[in-house]
């Protein structure tokens, strides 16, 4: 049976206006001739290992390219941009900048390799032609009159593609627009499209809510650590209600109705709140079958008509269906029941080594950090999904910024609440792979038996976990007899496979009349909903022409080709003989990578991303839209659907993406992007303690620093959080001293750029 899918935003609308003939010779803006070919050097590290050469990024042994038969050695072009030079009648595009280097260092060698005339040179002593950098980064440089004004050239019709796609997309060009001026095309990774989220081993729920439990043993609140039991007598609190699920004795909610993919209203009744009633159950001693059946009795009376109506009796289905109805204190009081009951989820009371409810990818590149995302989410916090900074507008239009708002450090309370009982990983900040969390809990391959719940991270990413099947798993062995050209609509194939993707809880989200500065266990000006932030537009990377370059004919054509249909074909998916046209999403003719190339990313035991970047050198963060076609294509096929669960559910209103309008602007995500510059480093000083200790990836040594720290040990935390900032000590006394600080100086001078200036910013 075919089940027509729904899209959150198909293939990028991109124009079919013809390419400048290589030979034609007319001024451009800067009075030279304008002759397209020659040699483009691309000062590009992206992620610190791509570029447009191979870089030794495949293992195993298995480097022959599947489609051309040549073997890659360290310095080959990859097909991607062969076929950019090929397309265009370039020469070559040299790789300049250097493997291993981040953002920063590499901002910080371009910058230092400036001669007296002006240019930029790369270590083989060419003149850079495009630099790839953070947006931020790249803002600077044009403030500072070392970037070209793209502005100019769009004008004078040079990047026909890049213009039409301006013109389509106002709001984006508002997002990049910098003083007037242009100095990168944007990449953007999806528009108003899912992107991180809540990732759940739904099979555990299953076993935990559905089976038939028996024989449990005795569950003591603060005893076993790691094995069964809590870490702690109870520290959550109901963060809903003090004492109902619901403030008033029916609620009415909407959610999808999962027969016919409609939004209906159904009715919640009040009864006395879950954690509530886990914390007098706990305190008291008990069972792990007591506890989930405590769980569901109070389903029965809270959902009871909804999980008959909806879920075919099944309880789990409260927290995974395309309709679930669960608010942020039941799903606390799920991560208690994982965590006590080891016995359902192994069958043999000692047979394990840990149990994690909540635990983040890894610890690498800031992985941590969605620690804060979970938590953010759960209690309706807002900014955490930021591209800049931890900025966002809100539901009053005016900029507001996580980092100096009272809430998001009351949302570190109640995480090491969560934290205190054992409920996110211990240690959790310790580590140096970016993937060890996700290797360890949800792929288990670690040395003994390991359980973990749930994290917020990117679907396709997570989604790796899965069993193989088409194309996409953990079956290296399977992925021999991958299948290409499907649709992805199709749901023959039973979806039994457990790391999916589930909608956001029902919380308390702000409104207009919400003061920014009130504690967030204040519900004025607050309304019950389910609330989804990450859905980011542009990212913050990119790429731009230094002043000086030596062809910028060629590099203007690079760039605005990424935006033709023939370019951004290529830049995502590889050149054409790397895929066919199929559907996916429902999208007719999309490109859909061929079955050869899946069979060597699998031989190669690399994922897709890595394998994209590293061998066939697209999916780069210059740029370029890459649509969630692509992004499904990465997707293990038993959480496509849970993807589309999620479409459904934002598409119908059930789950709200954030969406600000302001006087003058209708921004499609509720993050601002690249608009703004940073302040000069003598404002910024003033307030480096908010700033550091929001920024801290949690690692120091062996100890915490950061919000972690207040994570691991509470609010009286009595040690330095933060250490060595320009020369002095911070406590978190200190810290949060600098908030009304970072308001005036940086919150208000933000704000002034587009008269929309929060209130706490205006505040003395």
């Amino acid at each position: 049976m075919k089940k027509k899918t729904l899209a959150v935003l198909g293939a990028a609308a991109l124009v079919g206006v013809a390419l400048a003939s290589c030979s034609e010779k007319k001024k451009d803006p800067e009075g030279e001739k304008w002759e397209v070919g020659g040699e483009v050097d691309l000062w590009h590290v992206y992620s610190k290992s791509y570029g447009t050469t191979y870089n030794g990024v495949i293992t195993n042994g298995k480097t022959t390219n599947p489609i051309d038969g040549l073997k890659y050695t360290s310095g080959d072009q990859l097909p991607a941009w062969k076929e950019f030079q090929k397309k265009l009648g370039l020469k070559r595009i040299n790789q300049a900048g250097n493997y291993g280097e981040d953002d920063a260092t590499n901002y910080s060698s371009f910058t230092a390799a400036k001669e007296d005339e002006g240019v930029f040179r790369d270590k083989n002593g060419n003149v850079t032609d495009l630099f790839y950098n953070t947006t931020a980064n790249l803002n600077e440089l044009g403030d500072s009159g070392q970037l070209i004004d793209l502005t100019k050239y769009i004008e004078a019709g040079k990047m026909p593609y890049f213009k039409a796609y301006l013109d389509e997309n106002p709001a984006i060009k508002d997002e990049i627009t910098h003083n007037g001026k242009i100095f990168y095309t944007p990449y953007l990774d999806g528009y108003q499209a899912i992107e991180r989220n809540y990732m759940m081993d739904t099979r555990q729920v299953e076993k935990l809510l559905d089976d038939d439990i028996t024989g449990l043993g005795v569950l003591q609140a603060g005893q076993g650590g790691n094995a069964k039991g809590l870490k702690s007598a109870p520290q959550a609190e109901p963060f809903i209600d003090a004492n109902y699920n619901y403030p008033d004795a029916t609620t009415q909610i909407d959610i999808v109705n999962p027969s016919n993919g409609e939004k209906v209203t159904v009715t919640v009744n009040q009864t006395q709140n879950i954690l509530k009633q886990q914390n007098t159950l706990l305190a008291a001693g008990t069972t792990g079958a007591a506890l989930i059946q405590q769980f569901k009795d109070y389903a029965d009376a809270a959902y009871g008509n909804i999980i008959t109506t909806y879920y075919d009796g099944d309880y789990s289905k409260i927290f995974t269906s395309v309709g679930a109805c669960y608010n942020a204190d039941d799903l606390v009081a799920l991560l208690r029941i994982f965590k006590a009951c080891p016995d359902v989820l192994y069958g043999n009371a000692t047979a394990y080594d840990e149990v994690v409810p909540v635990f983040p990818r890894g610890q690498a590149n800031n992985r941590i950090e969605n620690i804060l995302n979970f938590g953010a989410t759960l209690y309706g916090v807002q900014g955490r999904g930021s591209e800049y900074d931890h900025l966002f507008f809100g539901a009053d239009g005016k900029i507001h910024d996580f980092d100096t708002q009272t809430a998001s450090y009351d949302m570190l309370d109640k995480l090491h609440a969560l934290y205190a009982e054992g409920l996110i990983q211990d240690n959790f900040w310790n580590g140096s792979s970016g993937t060890g969390g996700l290797d360890r809990f949800f792929k288990k391959t670690a040395d003994k038996p390991t359980f973990g719940l749930m994290e917020y991270d990117y679907i396709a990413t997570q989604s790796a976990a899965n069993e193989f099947y088409k194309g996409v798993g953990t079956k290296a062995e399977a992925r021999a007899t991958a299948e290409c050209g499907y649709d992805f609509s199709d749901t023959d194939v039973e979806v039994v496979d457990g790391v999916n993707a589930i909608l956001s809880p029902i919380t308390y989200v702000s409104t207009e009349s919400y003061t920014w500065n009130q504690s967030l266990d204040n519900k004025t000006g607050k309304t019950l909903q389910r609330y989804y932030e990450e859905n980011r537009s542009v990212k913050n990377t990119s790429w731009s022409i230094p002043k000086g370059s030596d062809n910028i004919a060629a590099a203007i054509t690079l760039m605005d080709y990424m935006f033709s249909t023939e370019g951004w074909e290529i830049q995502n998916f590889g050149p054409k003989d790397y895929w066919d046209y199929g559907t996916v999403l429902g999208e007719e003719n999309t490109p859909v990578i061929k079955e050869t190339v899946l069979n060597h990313f699998a031989e190669t035991a690399l994922d897709f991303w890595n394998y994209c970047r590293g061998f066939i050198g697209t999916t780069h963060g210059i740029g370029h839209y890459r649509p969630s076609t692509l992004d499904m294509q990465a997707t293990n096929y038993h959480t496509q659907q849970s993807y589309t669960n999620l479409a459904l559910a934002c598409s119908t209103g059930v789950q709200t993406f954030s969406k600000a309008k302001t006087e003058g602007f209708d921004w499609k995500t509720s993050m601002p992007m690249a608009v703004f510059s940073k302040l000069s480093k003598e404002v910024s000083n003033t307030y480096i303690g908010v700033t550091t200790f929001w920024g801290q990836d949690g690692k120091k040594s062996s100890s915490t620093v950061g919000w972690v720290a207040i994570v691991a040990n509470g609010s009286d935390y009595a040690g330095d959080v933060l250490t060595s900032v320009n020369s002095r000590n911070y406590t978190y006394t200190q810290v949060k001293s600098e908030i009304t600080t970072k308001n005036q100086n940086y919150l208000y001078a933000m704000g002034e750029k587009m008269n929309l200036i929060a209130d706490e910013a205006r505040q003395a």
